[in-house]
Order: structure tokens, then C-alpha cells, then sequence
């Protein structure tokens, strides 16, 4: 319907065109799955990615990383990965 608006007037080519992009558009935002049965869930796969960081955050010293405050994980996340750059930095001189 939307298309039909934009082309009022118009050939048969653009509108189609406008309906390709718009179909190509659509295609790039993939919906996230909350699907609880599937193991492959966005929360899982969440929860999964945020164990991982507190293991590797354990790994450089940091005390129950799960406990943190939000605030706290982010700043400490943020330090260590400018950290890791800087050492790659140095390393390539």
C-alpha cells in the first residue's frame, strides 16, 4: 500500500524497484529468536556471551564479575580491551 502511495503516477519499473529495496531492507533486520524450546534462543545465547565475559574477566583478576554493577562490568570490560589494544600497539613497533 505504502508503495503504491510513493508511485502514484509512476511505471510499473520504480515501483517495482521500491518493493526490492524495501523486501532487501526487511531481509537485514532478522528477528530475534525467543523461541525458550530452541537452544539457539536470543536469551540463551545472551546469557551464554555474558558468562564467557565474566570467565575471561576472572581469568585477569577480577573477583565475582557477575556481582558487579553494571556500571563497574562495562568500565572494567572497557579497560581490559584498551588494554589488549595497547599492548598491540606496542608490540607491533
Amino acid at each position: 500500500m505504502q508503495c503504491k502511495q510513493v508511485t502514484k503516477g509512476r511505471d510499473a519499473q520504480v515501483e517495482q524497484m521500491i518493493r526490492s529495496i524495501t523486501a532487501w531492507q526487511l531481509d537485514l533486520i532478522a528477528p530475534k529468536n525467543f523461541e525458550t524450546a530452541d537452544p539457539d534462543n536470543y536469551v540463551k545465547r545472551i546469557e551464554l556471551s555474558f558468562e564467557n565475559v565474566c570467565t575471561a574477566l576472572e581469568e585477569l583478576g577480577v573477583k565475582d564479575p557477575a556481582e558487579l554493577t553494571v556500571f563497574q562490568f562495562y568500565n572494567k570490560v572497557v579497560y581490559f580491551e584498551k588494554k589488549k589494544i595497547k599492548q598491540q600497539t606496542e608490540r607491533r613497533r
